[in-house]
């Protein structure tokens, strides 16, 4: 801190530019033991959350290839880095351009198609888990992530020189942003190396130490995720803001650069390079040091991002949706993006006062690129944005309560009582929260399917279908619809003898032509005959949703296949040559009880597979999976909506619309539309559905 009889302007200045390792909070150094204790039991209890939302069930589409491609290669047989698992044909040349190959890949001599495995590392290490532990082992390995993750957060901002308090409050900020990435994915530990990178440079200066923690941090970064070139932005953010005060020093203010500040530039400059030299020592040298890049300049040319409406199959993909999209309007993660950036606008004005410009680049930067793009990085975003833009108010707000003026005593003690209730609120606000996610209470009042456990989430993985496929012959081709394919390909495994897949989840496997074909397929734009007969399909796996709806449809109606195994979400079908026993004869009431069992939250797992059923066209059923819904939880709105729905569309289907049936699955419809409006309101589907049952009934004169 500047001395007292420094002049005041002088003194402003220190204050604002002191390094934010060295700048306490006054309140601090003057504030009470056990004021101090309690602002460090909220911070616990705030880093409790966050492990609290990592116990959950494994639901991620994903995992099924990253556990196949890391059990490959414990097995001996190399890095997946090709289209191993999938048998559709690869090298169509009637492919569009944009479609024929993906970003970064090849093929290469044996005409195998190639790509850079970004993920490798963090396939091995799931498969390593999950061999020694299981279901319950990964599911650790996801808390343990997360628990690093926030604890390298809380451990920047302390050494940033923000209390304990406010660094449990940055917390519960960057927990709401991000729960919902959460999902044990390569992803996750990207995050750690990026939070590591972070606490390095958190005081704004590095030793030797930290340098040459910085440049292994961004190797191992390499071999994890494609996220890696933020690590180097990191850095390259801190060498600009010293290459600006050397250009000020040298060209404005013609002095020479301090000795502390030579070596401040000279030690960035050494890491930025070091982080550039080891990107390219992977098993792909430079095709992988370019990947990230050549991804980005794809999606650009394609058309691909969160703001447009692009044809190509990429385009499909949720999680590549805008931030403020619709489809997420409702969610906690929705808002707390905006309370981040309204935050981080004020503390970019912060950073620019004190000219802090590392942050402000950093602030600019991360928040375009996570927070304005795809939903998928908001936990990227909030990860580093969180603890930049709270040391960078906080700067600001120090020199307010700047205990060495009479205004800045006055304001101080006038805070205390806040500064004592606050870790109060945000301990029992923690607790709160946890308690409600151990109950399940949060995830079901968000309407998500994930569960509080350590186990394969049953609703949302496909072990029934899976179990039933592995009594099937294992030279039976089967055809599956992309959010199915890449568990199904794991989990229908016998042995170590896989299944090949016509798709899987890693858009990366195969070139964008093959699942715009599957796509098509599925969503009846092309007849699946024609694939059928190319590849001698003799089983289909799809997920009930209204995209491929046609394509079910199109195979109930069918004599040739059969619906040997359904379960709440995906149907499995048999061509008729095909010799199984495998049948799926259960009534009403058996399959009311088997979706009941499959999830805690019955309600909820009715109301899903009620959904399913409705898109495919067996309304009677989602009538019934609905009405049980309701019977357990009157409130669940969507519920009574879908019965409406489903009655709706069961009395337009009568050939005589005046027909009594008719009316009184109308007047039926109306009663349940009421009741959900009733619950929620202005709730949209309700709304909609409810005028147009009113005008059917005024077409029948009543």
């Amino acid at each position: 801190m500047p001395p007292r009889d420094t002049p005041p302007a002088r003194r402003y200045n220190a204050l604002m530019n002191d390094s934010p390792g060295q700048a306490r909070d006054a309140s601090e150094t003057r504030d009470p033991v056990a004021l101090r204790w309690l602002g460090g039991f909220a911070l616990v209890a705030a880093i409790l959350l966050p492990i609290s939302l990592a116990w959950r069930t494994l639901s991620s589409p994903d995992i099924g290839y990253h556990l196949a491609y890391g059990r490959r290669f414990l097995n001996g047989r190399g890095i997946v880095d090709d289209n191993a698992f999938i048998y559709t044909s690869v090298n169509r040349p009637d492919a569009p351009d944009n479609l024929k190959t993906g970003p970064g890949s090849w093929y290469d001599a044996d005409g195998r198609y190639r790509f850079p495995n970004a993920n490798y590392a963090g396939q091995i290490v799931m498969a390593f888990v999950y061999r020694l532990g299981g279901a319950y082992g990964l599911c650790l390995l996801q808390a343990i992530l997360i628990a690093a993750v926030f604890g390298l957060i809380a451990g920047s901002m302390l050494r940033m020189g923000i209390s304990p308090g406010i660094t449990a409050l940055g917390v519960l900020l960057a927990t709401a942003v991000s729960y919902e990435r959460f999902n044990l994915r390569p992803e996750v530990f990207g995050y750690v190396i990026l939070a590591v990178q972070l606490l390095l440079l958190a005081r704004g200066r590095i030793g030797r130490a930290g340098a040459a923690g910085l440049i292994l941090a961004q190797w191992a970064f390499v071999q994890f995720h494609i996220y890696w070139p933020l690590g180097i932005a990191l850095t390259l953010c801190f060498v600009a803001e010293a290459l600006l005060r050397w250009a000020w020093t040298r060209n404005v203010t013609r002095k020479p650069l301090d000795g502390n500040s030579r070596r401040r530039l000279r030690m960035f400059a050494i890491v930025l390079a070091g982080q550039v030299a080891v990107v390219s020592i992977n098993p792909w040298t430079w095709r992988l040091a370019a990947f990230p890049f050549q991804v980005a300049a794809y999606m650009v040319r394609c058309g691909i991002s969160a703001r447009s409406a692009s044809g190509h199959p990429w385009a499909t993909v949720g999680e590549l949706s805008g931030v403020f999209s619709g489809r997420f309007g409702e969610l906690l993660a929705t808002p707390a993006v905006s309370v981040l950036l309204a935050i981080t606008g004020v503390a970019v004005v912060c950073a620019a006062i004190q000219r802090r410009w590392a942050k402000v680049f950093l602030m600019l930067g991360f928040a375009y690129m996570c927070l304005f793009q795809t939903r998928r990085r908001i936990a990227v975003g909030a990860f580093v944005l969180v603890p930049i833009a709270v040391s960078s108010c906080l700067g600001v707000l120090r020199a307010f309560f700047n205990l060495k003026s009479q205004a800045g005593r006055k304001r101080f003690f006038a805070g205390r009582v806040i500064r004592i209730t606050a870790p109060v609120l945000l301990i029992a606000l923690s607790g709160w929260w946890i308690a409600r996610i151990a109950t399940n209470r949060f995830y079901y009042d968000e309407r998500r399917s994930w569960r509080f456990g350590a186990e394969f989430n049953r609703l949302d993985m496909p072990m029934r279908v899976a179990r039933a496929l592995q009594t099937l012959p294992p030279d039976a081709r089967v055809f599956t619809s992309f959010n199915v394919s890449s568990n199904l390909l794991h989990f229908s495994r016998t042995g170590e003898t896989y299944r090949q897949m016509p798709i899987l989840t890693n858009g990366f496997a195969y070139p964008p032509d093959v699942m715009e074909e599957n796509i098509r397929i599925c969503a009846g734009y092309r007849p699946f005959s024609e694939f059928q007969k190319r590849y001698d399909v003799k089983i289909v796996v799809l997920d009930c949703t209204a995209s491929w709806a046609p394509l079910i449809q199109e195979l109930l109606r069918d004599p040739d296949w059969t619906p040997a195994c359904i379960d709440a979400s995906r149907i499995l079908f048999v061509r008729k040559d095909l010799s199984t026993d495998l049948s799926d004869n259960r009534n009403a009431g058996q399959f009311i009880a088997d979706v009941k069992s499959l999830d805690p939250m019955e309600a909820f797992a009715l109301h899903r597979a009620a959904k399913s059923f409705y898109y495919i066209g067996l309304g009677d059923l989602a009538i019934a999976l609905a009405a049980e819904a309701t019977k357990i939880d009157a409130d669940y709105y969507e519920a009574w909506t879908l019965q409406g729905i489903c009655l709706l569309a069961r009395a337009k289907a009568f050939p005589d619309a005046g027909s009594n049936t008719a009316r009184k699955d109308l007047l039926q419809a109306r009663r349940h539309l009421k009741r959900a409006l009733d619950v929620h309101p202005g709730y949209a589907p309700a709304v909609r559905a409810l005028a147009d049952t009113d005008n059917a009934l005024r077409r029948m004169g009543g």
